[in-house]
């Protein structure tokens, strides 16, 4: 089995920065954001081996450790490790060895949440192997508890919550870690024209988001009030965004994100830089009404709200910035998880030795052997006395019980007569009006004491020499002086009482009990064969 899941990541529209603490302790934060079709995935992989392997395919980085409950968090990989470390916390399991693979759409440090995100996405797959169950609120908080103090990594809240949730969302924040996710129900039209008019741009550089956060909690901290300020602001610019959204005001969706653009500046010292000073002013030149930098600022990407066809102007300035633009979607679906049923070569083989072991314990079951010598001996004196062989058995047994009968009726090996066998639940309309008016019990029983004759055979087959309607039609046979042959598993049940002879296969396993009930059937159609026709 592969568990795999993926989270999508999101484009903030408003309020970008009013998520961290304590800004969002003391004055409660708003955040108005969507996610998009760029993604995190993850997959895992039990193995046989005993060893953790870790593989991020997007940085083309790999660690292999043997099997533990705590993996070292020492800079690298450390997403995966912590998650799997808290995981086998708080869901202890019997250590098996996996491999865990995740990929992501978008670089590190590129302002689409891609460190939550992937730390989601991880989340969702072990929830999926463990089947434990959890709503998209406690996910979001749990992935949000690794990141801030099980790893020490800054940031803030949205992310974790856009990735699970999916969806345009207006996100409220506040003390003591209480988000509160609104959808907003926009009218398709409106998304349309805003994915439309939206340019997502990548600047081909990434940040560390960690040193502008600090500083962004340090100036709330030491009540900078320019800072704090402009945080409130940015608190406004989520709610005119939800309203202009909601409205379908889209003429004001640029300046509403210029508004913030020109906020944030005041967050802290190194949102914004000479670069992305330039790319900004160029884009507005070429017609983009408004735009903003995603996530903490600094590098990464930028989007850029371009109204009419300005889009394709605006694009084509932006290409001499050296950045590269992306096509995207908006996506309403957050976290999903999935598994995928997969056959290793050493289930098979265990499968394969399993039977043959069974097999084995049979070829040294000296007994056993003798008994099926015997039955080959009374079957062929049945047939050359003029009786017949039936058949009867439930399920899988029913249908061996078929193959059987027909393997002497038609032939075995050599072209011959027709030996008379019968399987006895081949009347499909005697079965069910049987079963129907009398009962599912008799159904075998009623048939032998009508077409059964002393000197006939009636072999039943049981994995558990339990079944009630074979006993009872055994004791039918006994009245009318048939021979009683039992095919079942180890213990022989009941029947072992009622068979005049037991061919009990050595397991309590009912697949292998019955790969063997054909094994021995074969052997006993194939010398029945030759010792009849000689």
């Amino acid at each position: 089995m592969i568990y795999r899941s993926k989270a999508p990541l999101r484009i903030g529209l408003a309020g970008g920065g009013t998520d961290v603490s304590p800004y969002s302790d003391l004055f409660g934060g708003a955040i108005l954001n969507t996610t998009i079709s760029l993604s995190a995935y993850a997959s895992i992989e039990p193995l046989d081996e005993k060893q953790i392997i870790l593989h991020a395919f997007d940085r083309n980085e790999e660690q292999r450790f043997e099997l533990t409950d705590q993996l070292p968090i020492d800079g690298t990989l450390d997403l995966l490790k912590g998650v799997y470390n808290r995981i086998q916390k708080d869901h202890p399991a019997p250590l098996q060895g996996f491999r865990l693979s995740t990929f992501v759409d978008a670089p590190a440090g590129s302002g689409l949440g891609t460190s939550s995100t992937l730390v989601v996405a991880i989340l969702g797959a072990f929830l999926e192997m463990r089947k434990i169950r959890m709503d998209e609120y406690s996910v979001a908080r749990y992935a949000y508890d690794i990141e801030r103090n099980d790893l020490k990594l800054a940031g803030g809240k949205q992310d974790q919550y856009a990735a699970t949730f999916g969806g345009v969302n207006f996100m409220e924040f506040y003390a003591g870690d209480k988000v509160i996710v609104n959808p907003l129900r926009i009218k398709p039209e409106y998304l349309h024209e805003l994915e439309n008019n939206l340019v997502l741009y990548f600047t081909a550089t990434s940040r560390e988001s960690a040193a502008i956060i600090k500083e962004q909690v340090k100036n709330v901290n030491e009540k900078n009030e320019k800072s704090i300020e402009a945080m409130h602001h940015l608190k406004d610019q989520a709610r005119m965004m939800k309203e202009a959204l909601l409205q379908g005001k889209l003429d004001e969706i640029g300046v509403i994100l210029n508004y913030g653009f020109e906020q944030k500046r005041n967050m802290a010292a190194n949102i914004s830089n000479d670069t992305i000073e330039n790319v900004y002013m160029a884009a507005k030149a070429a017609g983009a009404t408004g735009g903003k930098i995603s996530g903490a600022g600094g590098g990464g990407f930028m989007i850029f709200y371009c109204p009419g066809n300005t889009r394709h102007a605006v694009i084509k300035t932006l290409n001499t910035f050296g950045g590269v633009v992306r096509d995207y979607s908006f996506t309403g679906h957050g976290l999903t998880t999935w598994s995928v049923y997969t056959t290793t070569m050493n289930q098979i083989k265990d499968i394969v030795q399993a039977s043959i072991a069974v097999k084995q314990d049979v070829l040294k079951d000296e007994t056993l052997l003798k008994t099926v010598a015997d039955c080959v001996a009374v079957i062929i004196t049945a047939f050359k006395n003029g009786n017949k062989v039936l058949f009867c058995g439930n399920g899988g047994s029913a249908a061996d019980a078929q193959h059987l009968a027909a393997e002497f009726s038609g032939r075995f090996y050599t072209d011959r007569d027709a030996l008379p066998a019968e399987a006895l639940h081949c009347n499909s309309s005697y079965l069910t009006a049987v079963a129907n008016d009398y009962s599912y019990d008799v159904i075998y029983s009623r048939l032998v004491k009508g077409i059964g004759n002393k000197g006939d055979i009636l072999i039943g087959l049981s994995t558990s020499g339990n079944s009630k309607n074979i006993l009872n039609a055994f004791a039918v046979a006994k009245e009318k002086g048939m021979i009683t042959i039992g095919f079942t598993g180890a213990s022989g049940g009941k029947m072992k009482d009622q068979s005049d002879y037991l061919i009990n296969v050595p397991s309590a396993d009912t697949p292998r009990i019955q790969e063997s009930h054909i094994m021995l059937g074969h052997i006993i159609c194939q010398l029945v064969e030759a010792g009849y026709f000689g």
